[in-house]
């Protein structure tokens, strides 16, 4: 898939439903499969992270006072599925132990794009392989 470039028409970073309408245009269509809404198949990377609001010792490392505010990639992700309300993905580890947890989505419309998400489900389908629904906050 090629790299999509999107920009809203006062110049600021794209919505969800933005970056949706576009990728409607140029992915597949999913079948709603026990949800309400569609899913749109994608094939991208993306960064899981975190944005400390304060520095702190975490799980992760030591954030500095520098970080705050500021998104610090965790994982490595690859994106398989989004719609309006969220998105489905792949990791290498289970990062259940965050709670409060961003996506970098800017591969998708070569500009930065960081959203809040919330896991609902993490799933292990190999030793190093996690299947991750996640919501929209």
């Amino acid at each position: 898939m090629s790299s999509l470039s999107l920009t809203n028409l006062n110049g600021s970073n794209p919505t969800i439903s933005e970056v949706l309408d576009r990728l409607n245009n140029q992915a597949s269509r999913h079948e709603p499969y026990e949800r309400d809404e569609y899913r749109l198949a994608v094939q991208a990377p993306a960064n899981l992270g975190i944005v400390p609001c304060q520095p702190a010792i975490t799980s992760i490392g030591p954030t500095a006072p520098e970080d705050t505010g500021r998104f610090k990639p965790v994982y490595a992700a690859w994106v398989t599925d989004i719609s309006d309300v969220g998105l489905g993905m792949l990791v290498d580890r289970d990062p259940s132990e965050h709670e409060s947890l961003w996506i970098d989505l800017s591969s998708l419309v070569n500009q930065p794009l960081l959203v809040p998400i919330r896991m609902v489900y993490c799933t292990r389908l190999l030793s190093r392989t996690f299947r991750i629904g996640a919501l929209f906050l």
